[in-house]
């Protein structure tokens, strides 16, 4: 009774969600990697008590059942249940991680976020009811539309990331009329702000390269498998400052900048560094210095703050900055 009742547990537990199937050979091959023993013959007797119980179908041939699944919306049921943190879990994720999973893989999921959404809804939970409904993550900055990504690029891209395999792409370039052909191997995704980037290797594969998905216009997984060199993966290349768009790649600049007092308190409590030192000036102005890395974005977080923040050093970055300044004041005064 006990083996009985092993076999048939794992049988359900295996049987896929539409649209994928299962033949009876296929189940044999996976109780068998488990150290199930079973012919062909009982298990197609399993399937069919159980069919009677759960609701599970299959796909005929010939008058057989040949390929056996759970149905697309087909709840969810597991042993132990999903516990209340799980639930909230699945939430958390369902709202924040679908643009960054393959639409393949998203669908398999929806039948747990469905159980989480109702699992939370119960009365009985009390504070985490709605609680998808109070919870909400904001971008700081002006906020922009998302670019589209055509499906089955984002598709073939997760597939070639998941699988290792290089990756045949047409890339078009805001500033040319048609996309161009590259055979790319994969290092990884960034997700920043509304722009998704594939980071990869194009002809030397000790350099990456950043790739806007949403200028993809076709892709093909190839069978190719990816080898990248000792030190070319995903962290390396963030930890290089790439994202930053270094001026100086690999300097560092001790930054002296005065702040108005109205922003002092942004710097006290979000600090730009580790080794960040405010002084309080003598025209209650602060004086703010940090070790930063000298990059395009440094920049265009200063100017963010306008005649709030005026830099004293160093001597050449407070040129830079005043030259754009006398330039955009002429333009102004037109």
């Amino acid at each position: 009774m006990a083996d009985s009742t092993l076999r048939q547990w794992t049988i359900l537990k295996v049987i896929p969600r539409e649209p994928r199937s299962i033949t009876i050979e296929e189940l044999k091959t996976l109780l068998d990697q488990r150290g199930i023993e079973a012919s062909s013959r009982t298990i197609h007797r399993d399937l069919t008590q159980l069919s009677l119980i759960f609701p599970f179908t299959s796909k005929d041939k010939k008058g057989k059942a040949s390929k056996w699944f759970w149905p697309i919306d087909m709840g969810v049921f597991d042993l132990p249940g999903m516990e209340l943190e799980t639930a909230f879990a699945f939430s958390m994720a369902e709202s924040f991680l679908t643009q960054t999973i393959p639409s393949g893989l998203s669908g398999q999921l929806q039948p747990y976020f469905k159980h989480a959404r109702n699992l939370m809804n119960q009365e009985i939970l009390g504070g985490l009811k709605n609680w998808d409904k109070k919870v909400r993550f904001l971008p700081k900055g002006q906020q922009f539309l998302m670019p589209e990504i055509k499906p089955q690029v984002k598709d073939r891209v997760f597939e070639s990331l998941m699988k290792e395999k290089k990756l045949r792409i047409r890339y078009k370039r805001p500033w040319q009329k048609e996309g161009e052909e590259r055979v790319v191997s994969p290092v990884g995704l960034v997700f920043r702000n509304e722009i998704t980037y594939l980071v990869a290797t194009y002809k030397k594969e000790d350099n990456p390269i950043q790739l806007v998905l949403s200028r993809i216009e076709e892709a093909e997984v190839l069978p190719e498998i990816v080898k990248h060199p000792k030190g070319v993966d995903l962290d390396s290349y963030l930890e290089s400052g790439e994202f930053s768009y270094p001026t100086n790649k690999g300097k560092t600049i001790r930054l002296k900048v005065l702040l108005d007092p109205n922003i002092e308190f942004i710097l006290r409590e979000t600090p730009i560094s580790k080794d960040q030192k405010l002084t309080e000036d003598e025209d209650d102005w602060w004086l703010l210095e940090a070790t930063v890395e000298d990059t395009q974005e440094l920049r265009w977080w200063i100017q963010s703050f306008g005649a709030e923040m005026i830099i004293q050093a160093p001597k050449a970055l407070r040129e830079e900055f005043a030259e754009n300044w006398k330039w955009l004041a002429m333009e102004y005064q037109k």
